[in-house]
Parts: structure tokens; sequence; C-alpha cells
């Protein structure tokens, strides 16, 4: 059993007012959860095991002690909710204890769990404390009770409704009782001597006591033996007029546009996207809310969450759906590859003091296609030169590969490193490695395929190494976290316990998940 600190608490022996009292008793143990002892030490020695009464913390959690943790009450939010719609997730969760200095909530027949993420400001419903989301509330929430999704989420208990079906809504409704009426005999008129008149018999009740309600709901009228009338023919009317000619119909053969926007959510900086255009997946199909999908949008390919229709945004955003991942809850954006346009058969044309070469498109770096090139002999010692985009500076670099020294840098966003004289910014260093770069360097665009190379002994160009940069990630919470970021080898992610800090090697600018949470950037990693 763990000794953890678990926080200042107020007690009292009546829970009368003991609501938002001072806290002045700092309790130790493992969690507070039902059936926990608990100490006022941070020994946890037996001696220290906590008083029988009521302690209440400003995790708006109240609960009773008596030999251990009874089961806890909310101060001010429901002590029950109800999950409903989800299928899966579907059930009562019931108050359980206090994780990360919030109250949680566990079902009552289900091994799920919702509790407040720290690291990602949001209420979560997960399958374990500090587990992925299955179902999240709103980023950037500080609300102290659950705040999930309304249209699945309530206070109180699950409530279950049968279905029913009025059994006597289509049928013909028919009643015997079995109440047998003996006859009464008509009395036979006899010729009486007397003129005395023979009295008329009074009927009596055949069915005794039986008394009973007949009602009936409906009932289908016989139908009608009503005879059909015989139909009298009309006479054929001859009309004078004749009428010819091409009638012409023009027909709507559109896609209905809504007004709405779709909303999609990057996998990985959590920013929203929206867009009007009819979008549809690599198969032609409507896309689904919920999953995730390879996507470019606005020309850059990424991971995107399609998030449903919303009606209060005009979206601007271009979306092209490439491939269907698969459903969020799968952890599908960790299976997401972003995706990378096809190499254009664009050649750039690279001047300088030491010649002119032509270069065909390298690999992309950063997003953006990558060249590398040597000068041609007499040139000696042979250097190898590339340019890349650089993201973190916003700028296109002109660098020897060997030495990875900066030669000249183009402050212009382009797609293609294209840059005069005047535009490309020289380096001043004194190390020969980039003696190429002079004032006369410059870059221009051949808009056909480069031509092939001469059959000299120039040096095939080795790829650029992807540009990899140092971070230190510091967790100030005392929650974990969990961050992603990107490295040579594609997207990766890791958890982070409270009070540590990891350093790392990114390729891109890791997202900030937590106020948390500090980004330093250390240098190139070596």
């Amino acid at each position: 059993m763990a000794c953890n600190d678990l926080g200042l608490w107020a007690f009292d022996t009546s829970s009368t007012d003991l609501c938002f009292s001072s806290l002045t008793l700092n309790l130790y143990g493992d969690s507070i959860s039902v059936g926990e002892t608990l100490y006022s030490g941070n020994t946890c020695g037996l001696s220290d095991e906590i008083p029988s009464g009521y302690y209440f913390s400003n995790s708006n959690i109240l609960f009773r002690y008596v030999g251990g943790v009874r089961t806890p009450v909310s101060c001010f939010c429901e002590s029950e909710y109800c999950v409903d719609g989800t299928t899966t997730y579907d059930g009562t969760y019931n108050l359980t204890g206090v994780y990360g200095g919030e109250s949680y909530y566990s079902g009552d027949s289900l091994n799920y769990v919702i509790y407040y993420s720290s690291g990602t400001t949001q209420w979560c419903l997960s399958n374990s404390l500090g587990g992925s989301c299955l179902l999240f509330g709103p980023t950037g929430s500080f609300s102290q009770c659950p705040d999930l999704d309304v249209s699945l989420f309530s206070e109180g208990s699950c409530t279950t409704t049968t279905s029913t079906i009025d059994p006597c809504s289509t049928f013909d409704f028919e009643a015997v009782f079995d109440c047998f009426i003996t006859p009464t005999p008509t009395p036979t008129p006899t010729i009486s001597p007397s003129a005395t008149p023979t009295p008329t018999p009074t009927p009596s009740d055949p069915c005794g006591d039986l008394v009973s309600e007949i009602g009936g709901l409906k009932k289908t009228p016989l139908p009608s033996s009503t005879p059909t009338p015989t139909p009298t023919p009309s006479p054929e009317v001859t009309r004078t007029c004749v009428y010819s000619g091409t009638a012409i119909f023009s027909t709507i053969n559109e896609i209905m546009t809504c007004a709405n926007s779709k909303k999609f959510k990057d996998c990985f900086t959590g920013l929203d996207y929206y867009s009007t255009q009819n979008i549809f997946d690599q198969s032609g199909n409507t896309l689904s809310e919920g999953y995730v999908y390879s996507v470019y949008i606005n020309g850059i390919g990424i991971c995107a969450v399609f998030e449903g229709l919303v009606e209060n945004i005009s979206g601007i955003d271009i979306v092209e759906v490439v491939d269907l991942i698969g459903p969020l809850s799968s952890g599908s954006c960790l299976e997401c590859t972003p995706p990378t346009p096809d190499p254009i058969l664009e050649c750039l044309i690279i001047n300088s003091e030491c010649g002119t070469v032509n270069v065909n498109p390298g690999t992309f770096i950063n997003g953006k296609l990558s060249y590398t090139w040597s000068f041609p002999f007499p040139i000696s010692p042979q250097y190898i030169y590339d340019i890349y985009w650089d993201n973190i500076n916003d700028r296109w670099n002109a660098s020897e590969t060997t030495t990875n020294i900066l030669g000249a840098y183009l402050e212009i966003d382009s797609v293609l490193p294209i840059g005069t004289s005047s535009e490309w910014v020289i380096v001043l260093n004194t190390n020969p490695s980039v003696d190429c770069f002079d004032l006369n360097f410059n870059t221009s665009l051949l808009s056909v395929p480069c031509p092939s190379p001469s059959p000299t002994p120039t040096p095939t160009p080795t790829p650029s190494p992807c540009v990899l940069y140092q971070y230190r990630i510091t967790n100030e919470g005392v929650a974990s976290i969990k961050f992603g970021y990107n490295n040579c080898s594609g997207s990766t992610s890791i958890n982070l316990p409270g009070g540590t800090s990891v350093l790392i090697c990114a390729s891109t600018t890791p997202t900030n998940p937590s106020a948390n949470v500090t980004i330093a950037l250390i240098g190139p990693c070596v």
C-alpha cells in the first residue's frame, strides 16, 4: 500500500455545514476510495489512523470514515451521472473517490471511469484513471463537476424505459360470460269458473350478485353489404383541337450544399479547421463522425478527426481526403501518417561563382522539398550542399552537409526555394566549405524536368539527413501528461510523470499539451 499525501481536509463528527469549511488536516494513504484506510501521519503507521467522522476537501468530496472510507458524496455536484446513447459506455457512473485532486466516477457495471485530465484540461471517460479519453468534454474546462457531451451525458442515474404496445389496438373484442339463463315459462291461461284475473309473473335476475363492466378500445366495423352500383358508360367526347411538338424539361444534376461547415481537428496540434465543401473519402463515401482521416488541409498534409457539422461557422479551409484510418476511440491518431504530395518534376537552377547546376527535387524535409547537389570538378575538395526548409526560423537554409555550416538563407515562405541574389542572405564565414555562397548566389526554376546528367565522374548526391533539434520538456504539474512529437522516423508520443522533465530530439516544435508543461529549445541534436 502506498502512503501518498492526499492533501488538506476538514474534519467534524457531523456532516452539517462541513462543506467548504477550512482545511486544516493532512490525510495520507493509498487513495480516497471506498474501503481504504487513511492516516494523519506521513508514515501511515497503525497508531496514526484517523478517527471516525466526516471529512471534506476542495475537490468537492465529502465522505464518512468508520474503520475505512465509506461511500463518498458530492457537496455541489451530483453523486451519479448517466451516459446514454453510445451503446459501449452506457450506464450509471457513481462518485468513487479523488484522483489528481478532483473527484472521479466509476461505472456501476462497466470497467470505465470518468475523471478530470489536468494535462488536457478536460473531463474524460476512459478505461482507467489517467488513460486515453474515449469520450471527452471541451478542452480548457475548469468545471469541478463532470462536463461531457450533453447529448450523451446527464445528471442522475440512468432509467430504463420499457416500450409497451397496446394489445387491444388491432383486434376485435368479444366477451362471453358463463351466465346460463333458465327461460321463464309462459303461463298457459286456463278457464276459471271465477272472474279472478291471472297474475303476471315478475322476472328474476338469473345472474345473482354477478356485476361486470365491459369496455371496448377499438371495434373494426364489418364490411357493408351495400350493393355496388353498375357504372354507366360515358359517351366519348370528340375534341377538334390537335396539339403536337416537343416539351423540354430542365433538371438539377448537382450536389446540394447545406448551409453548415464540416469540422476537423488536427490529431497532434489540436487546431480546428472548418470547410463548407462537399467532402468525400477516397472511395466516394460520406465522412463518418469520430473517425481519423489522412488529409490535405490548405495544401498541408496532416492527420485529422472529423468531428461532424457545425451551424454557426462558415468555413474557408480547403480539405482533400487521402485515406480513412479508423475510429478515434481505437487510437487511430497514433496509427496515422500525414500524407506527402508526389514529387514535382521541376528543376532548380543553382548559380554561384563555383558554377551552375540543375538539381532535381529530393526528399521532403519539414513538409517541403529539399535539394542536394555538388558543383562539378575541378572544385576541390568536393563539397556537397543542400537546401531545405527550416520550420524553426521560417526560412530556406543553404548549407554544406559535411560541416553543417550555414552559407546562406532565404526568408521567403514559398513552395520552392526560388530567390534572386538580393533575396538570398549570405552568411559571413571564413570556413572554405561555404566559399561557393557568394554575392552572386541565386536560384531559379526550370519548368521542365532536369536534363539527364552527363557521364562525368560527379559523385551521386546523398539525401540530406533529417534536421533534429533538442528540446527539454518539463511537467510542472502533479499529474502525468501524454504528448506527441515528430522525429525522423515519424510521429511518436510519451508519458511524462508530474514533477519530471525529459530531453527529446524532434524535427518540429512539440505542441504544448498543458499550461503546466514548459518546452525549451536547447539546440541541434548531436
